[in-house]
């Protein structure tokens, strides 16, 4: 009996004989021409020497926008092919190429750096607009709720970036063998943006911005000597990107001063 959820892979309890696998490469090649050019994205094997044994292969979305993808699991003693799950649920037929679309895998390197550039001017125009708002109401007639406004401003604006670049920090900083040690990385980012926006509510905005933007600046920069040395292109790309983001937070934090 396969025991599995409509978009996961299927499974079965071990039956305590054993068993050996039989040969892979057939079952790859099957596999591969269902997939039809998707390519295969992962393989898993429950129940190694077991007469249950199972072989899982997942395709890839090597030719596609969407991120859904086929599911073929075949008896890892037989070879026979036992369940095979493709994914026709409208909502999440919608959802899997939405989301194809935003981590933009299927796109080339030129494009995800579009993609990424994109994504930031995007953030400057909101964030100047969320600032420029808050600033014509207290030229105007400002009250109590434009005051806390424009101070909540300063630690989303200046404190979301910090928030996630504790994120990186923590990556970094906490051993790797450590239990539950994403768990931590994840906390780190709540607990420091809901510190930041506490502080921003009771810090004078022309003080808090020069702070802020500083603190992200040195954030920054530790991101980018916690990365070294830059190995591989990953590495590469963080350091880099985060040196970078370090050069403009520590010129708008020089700017924002002397305009205090």
């Amino acid at each position: 009996m396969l025991h599995g959820t409509e978009s996961g892979p299927a499974s079965r309890p071990a039956s305590g004989q054993p068993g050996h696998l039989a040969p892979i490469l057939p079952l790859i090649q099957t596999a591969e021409r269902h997939f039809r050019g998707a390519g295969i994205a992962q393989i898993y094997v429950f129940n190694p020497s077991d007469r249950a044994a199972l072989v899982t292969f997942i395709s890839g979305n090597n030719q596609t926008v969407s991120t859904s993808a086929r599911i073929m699991t075949f008896d890892g003693v037989t070879g026979q092919l036992l369940n095979e799950h493709t994914e026709t649920r409208p909502v999440i037929r919608l959802y899997s190429f939405l989301y194809g679309l935003h981590v933009a895998r299927f796109a080339p390197g030129l494009t995800r750096w579009l993609y990424f550039l994109s994504g930031l001017t995007l953030a400057v125009v909101i964030g100047s607009g969320m600032h420029l708002w808050a600033i014509k109401r207290l030229r105007q007639r400002p009250h109590r709720g434009h005051v806390i406004v424009s101070r909540l401003n300063v630690g989303i604006l200046a404190g979301t970036p910090l928030a996630f670049a504790t994120y990186f920090l923590t990556n970094r900083l906490l051993p790797a063998t450590m239990a539950a040690r994403s768990g931590y990385e994840v906390q780190s980012v709540f607990v420091v943006w809901a510190v930041i926006l506490v502080f921003a509510l009771f810090r004078r905005p022309g003080r808090a911005w020069p702070e802020l933007l500083g603190g992200n600046m040195l954030a920054c920069l530790a991101i980018t000597l916690l990365s070294m040395p830059w190995a591989s292109i990953i590495t590469r790309g963080v350091g880099g990107i985060a040196l970078g983001l370090a050069g403009a937070f520590g010129y708008a934090a020089f700017r924002t001063a002397r305009q205090a």
